[in-house]
Order: C-alpha cells, then structure tokens, then sequence
C-alpha cells in the first residue's frame, strides 16, 4: 500500500509540475524567444540571425504558423521540462532514497526558477532534461555499469551539449569525483573513454558555432565581471526565480528566503554524507569555474544563472538534506510549511504581476500599432523591442514589411522617408533598479526628434519596462 501511495503521490506531482508549467504558458515572448520564433519561420523580414544552438528552433519548426499562440509554442519545452524533473527524482532515488525523492521532486515541481526555464522557448528545457538523463544514468553506471548505462548517460550529455555548451561543468564535477573516490575510481578509465565518444558526438555544434559566431565573448557587452553580485544573484534566482517586484511583503519574503533555506542550505553543507561530495559538486564546481572565468571574459553575471540551469536541482537536493537533518519534528514540519510558502509567493508574480517581471509588454504595443499606423507609415525599432514586436503582428504582415531594424539597443537612424514615422523605444530597466524605485514609471528623457519632421503623438506602454511609440510626422505638411 505504502509503495502505491507513493507512485499516486509522484503522479499527482507531475501533473502539478505539468499544469503549473501550462498555467504561465501564454505570457508574452520577450527577445530570445521571439528570435527563436522568427528563426523557425526562416523569413528574411525579421532579422533574427542564428544562435549557438538550434535545438529549440528545430523542436518548434513543425508546429510555426499553425500553432503560433506562446502556449503552443512552448507546450513541447514544458514536455521537456517536466520529463526533466521525473529523471532527476529518478537520480534522487539512486543516492537518497524514496522519501527525500518525492520531497526533491514536489520542490522542483514549484520551484519557479525551474517552472520558467523549463517553459522558455529556449534551449534551457533541453539542458535541464540532458543534465537530468545524464545524472541519473551516471548514478546507474557507479552502482552497476552495462551498456545501457552508458548509452543512457551518452545521450543525456549530449542532449545537454548540444544545447548549452556550460552543462561540460557537470562532467568536470563527475571527473573529479571519480578521480579522488578511491571505490569509484576503476570506473574512471571507461568514463573518460566515453568523453572522447561524447566530444566525437559534439563537434558538430562546435564546428557550427565556430563558423556562426566566430567574437564570442567579444559582442557579450551586456555582462560586466561582478563575482560577489553574480554569487548572489544566483543563488536568489535559483530559489525566486526571475520575480522581483516592488513591494513590501517582497523584500520580508526575500529575507525570510536567505535566511529559512540559507540555513537549510548551510545544513546540508555540514552533514557527512557520502553523497553529498557529487550534490555539493554540482553546485559549487560549476559556479566556482564560470565566476573564476566571468573576472577575464564577459560570459556571467548576476543577470545570466540561466546559464547554470542544471546546477539549480541540486540546489533543491542540498536544502533537502539539510531539512533531513532537523532533529526537532515541530521544526522540521513548521520549515517545510514556510518552504513551500516561499516557492508559491515567488510563483505569484509569474501568474498575476507579469507587467512587472516581464521584460516589456509588447502585445499590447502591437495592438496599439495595429490601430494607430497607417499602410504608407514607416515603423523604426530595435532589434531588442522590434522582434517580440513582430511577433504579435504577425498576423498583420503588412506592418512588419513596414519595420526598420537598427542594432539591438537603438532604432535606425537612417529610416526612408515617409510622411509618417513611428520611433518605438524599449527602455530597459535592471530589475533592482526597478524594485529600488518601487514600479515608478518615471518618464526618460525623450530621443530627438528625427529632422524634418515634428513629433504628434506618444503612446505610453507601462510595465517594469516601458515601451514608448512616438509618431513623427514630415514638417512640410
């Protein structure tokens, strides 16, 4: 009865996990995402270029222009995401057992910096699966090897290669381990016999990044070298996910959150389990390794744990063992409540504060658009406001043929002229820069007005970012 109760337990979780995943679903697509739509649709309108992979643009490609609402799109990545968590409450079995698995897994179902990156329609939902497989199966080949084992954790590391070139991090942390464990270390030999399988099984996407983006890190201006700040960042987005809002009751919930699962946290450091060399690992390796290397080249910040999806799991493993650890049942029962407080309250503003977490509300700028611009005015943008934008008049292709890409942070200055001009500007603000100035939508400075011409009209976005639609119109008039 026991064991059924657990497997009805894990079902009911999985469908939450699904559901949650599904219910934040149709938020608006920001940037990547977009560009990730317009490189599915292959159209030399939209300027969307390639990215280093194109796992995620291949996965969506079936389904464009027949299911383009965000929730299809994104509907094969939460497949993905939630089939990540059933893997590494697979992997939590192999080294903690039943019970800390199922706690392991229902933190994971919630979590939402998990419950984000997992519906991205971005390459992190493939990272988070591949790191799971690869995880689970590398657990499987210590405890018995064979070659389904090994073709398991094959697959896994390479699913997660192919997506995002950080997930080698976990295989140096496996190294390692299997280097100073002296049980483990016969399976060493066979283990780095397999990354020369796995390199093999890569150089195709090396290759294809080496000719597509051949400055990297050199154009990665946005991320400056803030160790300390990207050590805190991280470790705030892993348990809050991308949610920060100007309230009150956010700031007590954000120090309740350092301090309830800092503790955990802290807990778990200090027990001595055996285990607990490959879950700190796969935390502290990686994070140490990208910090180190972010102080010379422009790769990580406090912007960009997107990039350690696949550390934050372990995370979540390190608070449970922690928790395991309280020797009090009043305390122990009262922590798990306030955790699980703490995952929902961050869940909140994802569900019901996306103008305010969101990185600009550009449907309701494309509705404005379509109501106002006329068939003969000229659209100027940013790559950055300018993608998501053509996304939501898709279904208006005539406006998109009327747009003029510029870089990426400002519109064209040299747009054809046209009796009418509209200039849309993102302007972007860090979300502390937006908490510290409690969600004020301060008015910025105002671009110059293009010559020849005298602005008519300003249409206001609000949001954490605003979007601002100046119409200009030609002075000879």
């Amino acid at each position: 009865m026991g064991l059924f109760q657990r497997k009805g337990f894990i079902f009911i979780v999985i469908l939450l996990a699904f559901a949650l995943r599904i219910g934040v679903s149709n938020r608006a697509l920001w940037f990547d995402e977009a560009r990730t739509y317009w490189q599915a649709v292959d159209t030399g309108t939209v300027p969307a270029g390639k990215g280093y992979s194109m796992l995620h643009v291949g996965l969506i490609k079936p389904i464009v222009k027949c299911w383009d609402e965000p929730w299809m799109l994104r509907l094969p990545f939460i497949i993905l995401g939630t089939a990540s968590i059933i893997f590494f409450m697979l992997a939590t079995r192999e080294l903690l057992g039943n019970t800390l698995a199922s706690i392991v897994t229902m933190l994971l179902a919630i979590s939402p910096f998990h419950i984000y990156y997992s519906t991205e329609l971005r390459m992190y939902a493939f990272v988070l699966l591949g790191s799971a497989i690869n995880f689970f199966f590398f657990l499987r080949l210590l405890r018995e090897g064979g070659w389904k084992n090994w073709f398991g954790y094959c697959a896994g590391t390479v699913i997660g290669l192919y997506a995002l070139w950080f997930v080698c991090l976990l295989l140096v942390v496996q190294g390692i381990y299997l280097l100073f464990d002296p049980v483990r270390r016969q399976t060493l030999q066979k283990w780095l016999l397999t990354q020369l399988v796995i390199a093999t099984m890569v150089l195709p996407a090396i290759w294809y990044a080496s000719r597509v983006h051949r400055g990297f890190p050199h154009y990665l201006s946005w991320i400056r070298s803030r160790p300390m700040a990207a050590l805190a960042g991280t470790f705030y987005n892993f348990v809050m996910g991308n949610v920060f809002v100007p309230e009150t009751w956010w700031f007590v919930l954000t120090s309740l959150t350092v301090g309830v699962i800092g503790f955990l946290c802290l807990k778990g450091i200090l027990t001595r389990r055996s285990e607990l060399l490959l879950i700190l690992g796969g935390i502290v390796i990686p994070l140490t390794i990208t910090l180190f290397l972010s102080i010379w080249m422009p790769i990580y910040d406090e912007r960009t744990p997107r990039y350690l999806a696949f550390s934050q799991p372990f995370l979540i493993q390190l608070l449970v063992i922690g928790w395991a650890t309280v020797r009090s049942p009043m305390l122990k029962r009262t922590l798990f409540v306030v955790v699980i407080f703490i995952f929902l309250a961050a869940l909140y503003p994802m569900f019901f504060k996306w103008d305010e977490v969101g990185t600009g509300n550009t449907p309701e700028a494309a509705a404005r658009l379509q109501h106002l611009a006329g068939p003969q005015d000229c659209i100027a943008v940013s790559k950055h406001v300018g993608i998501p934008l053509a996304y939501y008049l898709r279904e208006k292709d005539q406006l998109i043929k009327q747009m003029v890409f510029g870089s990426f942070d400002e519109p064209p200055t040299d747009t054809p002229p046209a009796q009418r001009l509209w200039l849309v500007k993102l302007y972007y603000r860090e979300m502390l820069d937006y908490l510290m100035s409690r969600g004020k939508n301060d008015m910025p400075i105002e671009p110059p007005v293009p010559a020849g011409y005298h602005q008519v009209r300003k249409e206001v976005i609000p949001g954490r970012n605003l979007i601002i639609l100046y119409l200009y119109q030609r002075s000879d008039n």
